[in-house]
């Protein structure tokens, strides 16, 4: 009995640290859902005017647009809105990842390049349909290189 008290002891540990990391590891799989911080939807956001200016750049041609809308129009609604009003045109192609500009005031890329629109310096092409626009932004379509 004297000899069987110490491998009892050593297998009484094991089996506590066993069951602790069971426990701990496996058992806790649980996935906890956080609540997402509430998202303010375009229905529920204050309404302000946003002017706004929307710069061509093709090639040493360039031409400035600008527009009286709302903090809840998209860029693609800033687009839309000088389509109508201004004289400018383009084309689109909408994929699943975003919108992309085929041709602008007539003009296709040069090959190896494409439309880009820039919200001040940051890249936004592929987001038109989701980016509101912002009270004295400037927007700039320009050639890039293809990424």
């Amino acid at each position: 009995m004297k000899k069987l008290l110490p491998v009892l002891i050593v297998l009484g540990i094991y089996l506590v640290l066993g069951l602790f990391i069971y426990f701990s590891v496996f058992a806790n799989r649980l996935v906890e859902v956080k609540d997402r911080e509430k998202e303010v939807t375009t229905e529920e956001m204050e309404i302000h005017p946003a002017s706004v200016d929307l710069i061509v750049e093709n090639g040493p041609a360039t031409s400035i647009y600008h527009a009286q809308l709302t903090n809840k129009d998209t860029v693609m609604e800033l687009l839309e809105y000088h389509l109508k009003n201004s004289g400018f045109t383009f084309t689109k192609t909408d994929y699943t990842y975003g919108t992309v500009l085929d041709t602008v005031n007539g003009y296709s890329a040069p090959d190896g390049y494409m439309w880009q629109v820039f919200d001040d310096d940051s890249e936004i092409t592929y987001g038109l349909n989701d980016v509101l626009i912002i009270d004295g932004h400037t927007y700039t379509i320009r050639a890039g290189e293809l990424q």
